[in-house]
Protein backbone atom coordinates (compact mmCIF):
# COMPACT_ATOMS: atom_id res chain seq x y z
CA UNK A 1 0.00 0.00 0.00
CA UNK A 2 1.17 3.37 -0.85
CA UNK A 3 1.47 6.11 2.00
CA UNK A 4 1.71 9.61 0.61
CA UNK A 5 2.38 12.76 2.93
CA UNK A 6 1.96 16.51 2.43
CA UNK A 7 4.49 19.04 4.07
CA UNK A 8 3.49 22.71 4.43
CA UNK A 9 6.48 25.02 3.08
CA UNK A 10 9.48 22.58 3.17
CA UNK A 11 10.49 20.19 -0.02
CA UNK A 12 12.47 18.48 2.29
CA UNK A 13 10.11 15.20 3.23
CA UNK A 14 9.37 13.27 5.47
CA UNK A 15 10.37 10.06 7.62
CA UNK A 16 8.05 7.14 7.81
CA UNK A 17 7.96 4.58 10.99
CA UNK A 18 5.57 1.58 11.41
CA UNK A 19 4.95 1.47 15.26
CA UNK A 20 2.52 -1.16 17.03
CA UNK A 21 1.53 -4.88 15.42
CA UNK A 22 2.40 -8.36 17.85
CA UNK A 23 4.04 -9.75 14.82
CA UNK A 24 8.11 -10.03 15.09
CA UNK A 25 8.36 -8.32 11.36
CA UNK A 26 7.71 -5.36 13.25
CA UNK A 27 10.05 -3.69 15.44
CA UNK A 28 8.32 -0.97 17.74
CA UNK A 29 9.07 2.76 16.85
CA UNK A 30 10.94 1.65 14.31
CA UNK A 31 10.13 0.58 10.46
CA UNK A 32 11.97 -2.28 9.45
CA UNK A 33 13.34 -2.97 6.04
CA UNK A 34 11.05 -4.63 4.92
CA UNK A 35 7.97 -3.04 5.68
CA UNK A 36 8.13 0.53 5.02
CA UNK A 37 10.23 2.55 2.51
CA UNK A 38 11.74 5.96 2.27
CA UNK A 39 8.68 6.67 -0.22
CA UNK A 40 5.88 5.13 1.89
CA UNK A 41 5.45 2.54 0.41
CA UNK A 42 4.42 -0.27 3.02
CA UNK A 43 4.69 -4.07 2.58
CA UNK A 44 3.12 -5.60 5.22
CA UNK A 45 4.15 -9.32 6.54
CA UNK A 46 2.25 -12.55 6.83
CA UNK A 47 0.92 -12.89 10.10
CA UNK A 48 -0.55 -15.39 12.45
CA UNK A 49 -3.50 -13.43 13.30
CA UNK A 50 -4.82 -10.09 12.54
CA UNK A 51 -2.37 -7.01 13.55
CA UNK A 52 -3.30 -3.42 13.63
CA UNK A 53 -0.13 -0.99 13.33
CA UNK A 54 -0.07 2.64 12.57
CA UNK A 55 2.07 4.22 9.85
CA UNK A 56 3.65 7.59 10.95
CA UNK A 57 4.71 10.32 8.62
CA UNK A 58 7.47 13.14 10.32
CA UNK A 59 8.47 16.45 9.13
CA UNK A 60 12.37 16.32 8.67
CA UNK A 61 12.26 20.20 8.96
CA UNK A 62 10.19 19.81 11.64
CA UNK A 63 10.39 16.83 13.54
CA UNK A 64 7.47 17.90 16.05
CA UNK A 65 4.89 17.87 13.28
CA UNK A 66 3.96 14.40 12.09
CA UNK A 67 0.69 12.37 10.60
CA UNK A 68 -0.32 9.17 10.97
CA UNK A 69 -2.49 6.27 9.44
CA UNK A 70 -3.51 3.26 11.84
CA UNK A 71 -3.54 -0.18 9.44
CA UNK A 72 -4.89 -3.64 9.99
CA UNK A 73 -3.11 -6.16 8.35
CA UNK A 74 -5.11 -9.05 7.83
CA UNK A 75 -3.97 -12.88 8.21
CA UNK A 76 -3.77 -15.33 5.57
CA UNK A 77 -6.92 -17.51 6.05
CA UNK A 78 -6.88 -21.35 6.57
CA UNK A 79 -8.85 -24.17 4.71
CA UNK A 80 -8.82 -27.45 6.01
CA UNK A 81 -11.16 -30.45 5.30
CA UNK A 82 -14.47 -31.35 6.93
CA UNK A 83 -16.29 -34.49 7.68
CA UNK A 84 -18.10 -33.86 4.25
CA UNK A 85 -15.35 -35.24 1.34
CA UNK A 86 -16.46 -32.60 -1.04
CA UNK A 87 -16.96 -29.57 1.22
CA UNK A 88 -14.40 -27.36 2.33
CA UNK A 89 -14.01 -25.05 5.23
CA UNK A 90 -12.65 -21.57 4.66
CA UNK A 91 -12.32 -19.47 8.12
CA UNK A 92 -10.55 -16.37 8.24
CA UNK A 93 -10.68 -13.29 10.88
CA UNK A 94 -12.87 -10.42 9.56
CA UNK A 95 -12.23 -6.82 11.17
CA UNK A 96 -15.68 -5.15 12.28
CA UNK A 97 -17.98 -3.91 9.62
CA UNK A 98 -17.16 -5.84 7.17
CA UNK A 99 -18.75 -9.15 5.32
CA UNK A 100 -16.31 -11.51 3.86
CA UNK A 101 -17.19 -14.52 1.02
CA UNK A 102 -15.30 -17.28 -1.19
CA UNK A 103 -14.60 -16.95 -4.52
CA UNK A 104 -13.84 -20.76 -5.66
CA UNK A 105 -13.01 -22.98 -9.52
CA UNK A 106 -10.35 -25.23 -10.91
CA UNK A 107 -8.10 -22.14 -11.94
CA UNK A 108 -7.68 -18.83 -10.94
CA UNK A 109 -10.67 -17.05 -12.72
CA UNK A 110 -12.69 -18.05 -9.30
CA UNK A 111 -16.30 -18.72 -11.12
CA UNK A 112 -17.89 -19.82 -8.18
CA UNK A 113 -19.04 -17.75 -5.12
CA UNK A 114 -20.06 -18.65 -1.71
CA UNK A 115 -22.93 -16.35 0.06
CA UNK A 116 -21.49 -13.33 2.07
CA UNK A 117 -21.16 -13.66 5.77
CA UNK A 118 -20.50 -10.39 8.18
CA UNK A 119 -17.80 -10.11 10.88
CA UNK A 120 -19.13 -11.01 14.46
CA UNK A 121 -19.68 -7.80 16.64
CA UNK A 122 -16.36 -6.50 17.43
CA UNK A 123 -14.44 -8.87 14.16
CA UNK A 124 -13.50 -12.08 14.58
CA UNK A 125 -13.25 -15.48 12.78
CA UNK A 126 -16.08 -15.77 9.90
CA UNK A 127 -16.13 -20.31 9.23
CA UNK A 128 -17.72 -20.63 5.78
CA UNK A 129 -18.19 -24.07 4.34
CA UNK A 130 -17.32 -24.10 0.69
CA UNK A 131 -19.66 -26.57 -1.43
CA UNK A 132 -20.10 -27.63 -5.11
CA UNK A 133 -17.09 -29.00 -5.63
CA UNK A 134 -16.41 -31.89 -7.86
CA UNK A 135 -14.39 -35.29 -6.17
CA UNK A 136 -10.07 -35.68 -6.21
CA UNK A 137 -10.19 -32.08 -7.64
CA UNK A 138 -7.84 -29.59 -6.70
CA UNK A 139 -9.48 -26.21 -6.50
CA UNK A 140 -8.48 -22.12 -6.11
CA UNK A 141 -10.18 -20.30 -3.55
CA UNK A 142 -9.73 -16.89 -1.85
CA UNK A 143 -11.87 -14.96 0.66
CA UNK A 144 -12.90 -11.41 -0.76
CA UNK A 145 -13.49 -8.80 1.53
CA UNK A 146 -16.27 -6.12 1.24
CA UNK A 147 -18.45 -3.26 3.79
CA UNK A 148 -21.00 -5.35 4.89
CA UNK A 149 -24.54 -4.29 3.06
CA UNK A 150 -22.47 -3.00 -0.19
CA UNK A 151 -20.73 -5.37 -3.29
CA UNK A 152 -18.03 -2.84 -3.42
CA UNK A 153 -14.46 -5.43 -2.94
CA UNK A 154 -12.35 -3.86 -0.55
CA UNK A 155 -9.32 -6.69 -0.89
CA UNK A 156 -8.72 -10.36 -1.31
CA UNK A 157 -6.76 -12.92 0.81
CA UNK A 158 -4.01 -14.98 -0.62
CA UNK A 159 -4.72 -17.81 -3.17
CA UNK A 160 -5.40 -21.31 -1.24
CA UNK A 161 -5.19 -24.79 -3.18
CA UNK A 162 -7.35 -26.95 -2.06
CA UNK A 163 -7.76 -30.65 -3.28
CA UNK A 164 -11.07 -32.82 -2.54
CA UNK A 165 -11.45 -36.48 -1.84
CA UNK A 166 -14.81 -38.48 -3.20
CA UNK A 167 -17.65 -39.98 -1.82
CA UNK A 168 -17.65 -43.87 -1.86
CA UNK A 169 -19.03 -45.40 -4.31
CA UNK A 170 -22.40 -47.17 -1.99
CA UNK A 171 -23.17 -43.29 -1.75
CA UNK A 172 -23.58 -42.05 -4.91
CA UNK A 173 -26.84 -42.72 -7.02
CA UNK A 174 -26.95 -43.84 -10.84
CA UNK A 175 -27.71 -40.93 -12.47
CA UNK A 176 -27.60 -40.89 -16.36
CA UNK A 177 -28.05 -36.99 -17.95
CA UNK A 178 -28.72 -36.83 -21.59
CA UNK A 179 -28.19 -33.76 -23.52
CA UNK A 180 -29.81 -33.28 -27.18
CA UNK A 181 -27.23 -33.09 -29.68
CA UNK A 182 -25.65 -30.02 -30.27
CA UNK A 183 -27.54 -28.70 -27.14
CA UNK A 184 -25.48 -27.79 -24.02
CA UNK A 185 -27.11 -28.18 -20.59
CA UNK A 186 -27.96 -25.16 -18.32
CA UNK A 187 -25.88 -24.14 -15.31
CA UNK A 188 -26.77 -24.72 -11.91
CA UNK A 189 -28.24 -27.85 -9.96
CA UNK A 190 -30.70 -29.76 -8.90
CA UNK A 191 -31.39 -31.29 -5.71
CA UNK A 192 -33.14 -34.80 -5.52
CA UNK A 193 -34.92 -36.62 -2.90
CA UNK A 194 -33.74 -40.17 -3.16
CA UNK A 195 -32.77 -42.96 -0.89
CA UNK A 196 -29.19 -40.79 -0.06
CA UNK A 197 -30.34 -37.41 -1.10
CA UNK A 198 -27.45 -35.73 -3.81
CA UNK A 199 -26.90 -32.51 -5.57
CA UNK A 200 -25.84 -32.96 -9.38
CA UNK A 201 -24.75 -30.57 -11.84
CA UNK A 202 -27.24 -31.17 -15.22
CA UNK A 203 -24.28 -33.28 -16.02
CA UNK A 204 -25.32 -35.81 -13.48
CA UNK A 205 -21.83 -35.29 -11.77
CA UNK A 206 -22.23 -35.62 -7.71
CA UNK A 207 -21.69 -32.14 -5.95
CA UNK A 208 -22.86 -32.97 -2.37
CA UNK A 209 -24.94 -35.45 -0.81
CA UNK A 210 -24.98 -36.87 2.88
CA UNK A 211 -25.52 -40.16 4.02
CA UNK A 212 -26.81 -40.60 7.48
CA UNK A 213 -26.02 -43.66 7.91
CA UNK A 214 -27.96 -47.28 9.31
CA UNK A 215 -29.53 -44.86 12.14
CA UNK A 216 -32.38 -43.65 10.10
CA UNK A 217 -34.76 -45.36 7.77
CA UNK A 218 -33.62 -45.79 4.48
CA UNK A 219 -35.97 -42.84 2.31
CA UNK A 220 -35.27 -39.23 2.26
CA UNK A 221 -38.77 -36.99 1.54
CA UNK A 222 -37.86 -34.80 1.44
CA UNK A 223 -34.54 -32.19 1.86
CA UNK A 224 -34.99 -28.82 1.38
CA UNK A 225 -32.27 -25.68 1.39
CA UNK A 226 -33.74 -23.73 4.86
CA UNK A 227 -32.93 -19.91 4.65
CA UNK A 228 -29.45 -20.01 6.77
CA UNK A 229 -27.91 -22.62 3.67
CA UNK A 230 -28.28 -25.31 6.02
CA UNK A 231 -30.54 -28.66 4.40
CA UNK A 232 -33.56 -30.14 6.48
CA UNK A 233 -33.98 -33.57 5.75
CA UNK A 234 -36.74 -35.76 6.87
CA UNK A 235 -36.28 -39.81 6.74
CA UNK A 236 -38.76 -42.28 6.50
CA UNK A 237 -39.73 -45.57 5.40
CA UNK A 238 -40.62 -44.82 1.76
CA UNK A 239 -43.29 -47.43 1.94
CA UNK A 240 -45.06 -46.90 5.30
CA UNK A 241 -45.97 -42.96 5.86
CA UNK A 242 -43.99 -41.44 8.59
CA UNK A 243 -43.04 -44.61 10.35
CA UNK A 244 -39.55 -44.21 11.72
CA UNK A 245 -39.17 -41.00 10.45
CA UNK A 246 -36.45 -39.06 11.37
CA UNK A 247 -36.28 -35.44 11.21
CA UNK A 248 -32.54 -33.32 10.61
CA UNK A 249 -31.05 -29.76 10.39
CA UNK A 250 -27.81 -30.24 8.83
CA UNK A 251 -24.96 -27.63 7.89
CA UNK A 252 -22.93 -28.43 4.11
CA UNK A 253 -20.50 -30.39 6.26
CA UNK A 254 -23.01 -32.60 7.48
CA UNK A 255 -22.98 -31.42 11.39
CA UNK A 256 -26.37 -31.75 12.71
CA UNK A 257 -28.11 -28.99 14.24
CA UNK A 258 -30.84 -30.65 15.77
CA UNK A 259 -32.67 -33.77 15.26
CA UNK A 260 -36.04 -34.82 15.82
CA UNK A 261 -37.42 -38.91 15.84
CA UNK A 262 -40.94 -39.83 15.94
CA UNK A 263 -40.87 -40.92 19.07
CA UNK A 264 -39.23 -37.55 20.57
CA UNK A 265 -42.59 -35.82 17.93
CA UNK A 266 -44.93 -37.90 20.02
CA UNK A 267 -43.40 -36.97 23.59
CA UNK A 268 -43.65 -33.08 22.40
CA UNK A 269 -46.98 -33.97 21.43
CA UNK A 270 -47.91 -35.70 24.16
CA UNK A 271 -46.87 -32.61 26.60
CA UNK A 272 -48.47 -29.76 24.24
CA UNK A 273 -51.41 -27.83 24.86
CA UNK A 274 -52.85 -26.80 21.79
CA UNK A 275 -56.50 -28.31 20.78
CA UNK A 276 -56.16 -32.19 19.27
CA UNK A 277 -52.13 -32.16 19.69
CA UNK A 278 -52.39 -35.02 21.93
CA UNK A 279 -52.46 -37.51 20.00
CA UNK A 280 -49.63 -40.47 18.23
CA UNK A 281 -48.28 -40.38 15.69
CA UNK A 282 -46.34 -42.85 13.37
CA UNK A 283 -44.19 -40.23 12.49
CA UNK A 284 -43.53 -37.41 9.78
CA UNK A 285 -43.56 -38.13 6.00
CA UNK A 286 -43.39 -36.27 2.37
CA UNK A 287 -43.20 -32.92 2.89
CA UNK A 288 -43.15 -29.87 5.16
CA UNK A 289 -43.45 -26.23 4.64
CA UNK A 290 -41.18 -23.10 6.60
CA UNK A 291 -43.22 -20.48 7.66
CA UNK A 292 -42.21 -16.78 7.66
CA UNK A 293 -42.53 -16.59 11.29
CA UNK A 294 -39.81 -19.41 11.93
CA UNK A 295 -42.39 -22.31 12.30
CA UNK A 296 -42.68 -25.61 9.85
CA UNK A 297 -45.92 -27.28 9.17
CA UNK A 298 -44.85 -31.02 8.72
CA UNK A 299 -47.44 -33.69 7.20
CA UNK A 300 -47.11 -36.84 9.60
CA UNK A 301 -49.62 -40.20 9.75
CA UNK A 302 -51.82 -41.34 12.38
CA UNK A 303 -54.13 -44.23 12.98
CA UNK A 304 -57.40 -45.34 13.96
CA UNK A 305 -59.36 -48.04 14.09
CA UNK A 306 -62.87 -47.77 12.12
CA UNK A 307 -65.06 -50.94 12.08
CA UNK A 308 -62.24 -53.21 12.68
CA UNK A 309 -59.74 -52.05 10.08
CA UNK A 310 -57.12 -49.83 10.87
CA UNK A 311 -57.52 -46.67 9.27
CA UNK A 312 -53.89 -44.46 8.32
CA UNK A 313 -54.75 -40.68 8.01
CA UNK A 314 -52.89 -37.37 7.98
CA UNK A 315 -52.20 -34.49 10.39
CA UNK A 316 -50.51 -31.21 9.69
CA UNK A 317 -48.59 -30.61 13.04
CA UNK A 318 -47.03 -26.44 13.22
CA UNK A 319 -43.81 -26.62 15.55
CA UNK A 320 -42.57 -23.38 16.54
CA UNK A 321 -38.85 -22.43 16.42
CA UNK A 322 -38.18 -24.16 19.62
CA UNK A 323 -40.07 -27.18 17.91
CA UNK A 324 -42.97 -27.74 20.36
CA UNK A 325 -46.41 -28.29 18.38
CA UNK A 326 -48.73 -24.84 18.83
CA UNK A 327 -51.26 -25.99 16.09
CA UNK A 328 -52.71 -29.20 14.28
CA UNK A 329 -54.67 -30.39 12.03
CA UNK A 330 -56.13 -33.70 12.23
CA UNK A 331 -58.00 -35.51 8.79
CA UNK A 332 -60.02 -37.33 10.47
CA UNK A 333 -61.72 -34.59 11.93
CA UNK A 334 -62.61 -33.12 8.74
CA UNK A 335 -62.73 -35.97 5.99
CA UNK A 336 -65.49 -38.76 5.34
CA UNK A 337 -63.52 -42.12 5.74
CA UNK A 338 -66.56 -43.93 3.54
CA UNK A 339 -64.72 -41.15 0.68
CA UNK A 340 -61.79 -42.78 -0.22
CA UNK A 341 -60.24 -42.08 -3.44
CA UNK A 342 -57.29 -44.33 -3.01
CA UNK A 343 -57.71 -47.50 -1.66
CA UNK A 344 -58.49 -48.24 1.75
CA UNK A 345 -57.60 -48.01 4.51
CA UNK A 346 -55.52 -44.54 3.55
Amino acid sequence: MQFTATVMNSAAGVTWTVTGGSDRAFTEGVASADSIDTNGNFTAPTVAQNSTVTITATSIKDPTKSGSAALTIIAPGVVTATANAQVAQYAITVPDGLSVFVQFSTDTHYHFTTSPVPAPSGGGSVPILVAGMLGNTPYHMRAVFQPTGTTTSVFTDVDHVFTTSAYPASDLPSLTADTAQGQSPQSGVGLIDITIPAVVDLSGRVLWTYNAGATVAAGTNPIKLLPNGHFLINFSDPYLDGHDSDVREIDLSGKIFWDMTAAQLNAALAAATCSGCNITVLGTHHDFAVLPNGHIVFIAATQKTIAGTIVTGDVLIDLDQNHNPVWLWNSFDHLDVNRHPMSFPD
